[in-house]
């Protein structure tokens, strides 16, 4: 999401003082926070391919769904932290 998200307020203007890109992504990050936090209280969340939340969640937040179809291709945001090798957030293999 953070990708759909950067990729459609990078876009922002400069010169427009009514156009701020980096305060429209920071708003829309907040807000996909939120809804994350809200959505993951149901046990049903996630059981959908992760392309149908991507695609649904951009709708939700009125998002550009042409982003959202192929936000696999979009580049990573920057400043986004890896998630430690040993951290909450580090992938873990079964095997």
């Amino acid at each position: 999401m953070g990708r759909v998200i950067r990729a459609e307020y990078e876009a922002a203007d400069p010169d427009d003082p009514d156009e701020d890109g980096e305060e429209a992504e920071g708003y829309f990050l907040d807000l996909l926070e939120e809804r994350l936090e809200h959505l993951r209280q149901d046990d049903n969340f996630g059981l959908e391919p992760l392309d149908e939340h991507v695609v649904a969640l951009c709708a939700a937040l009125r998002l550009d769904l042409s982003l959202a179809r192929r936000w696999r291709d979009l580049p990573d945001p920057e400043g986004d932290p890896e998630p430690e090798a040993d951290g909450p957030g580090a992938w873990r293999g079964s095997g």
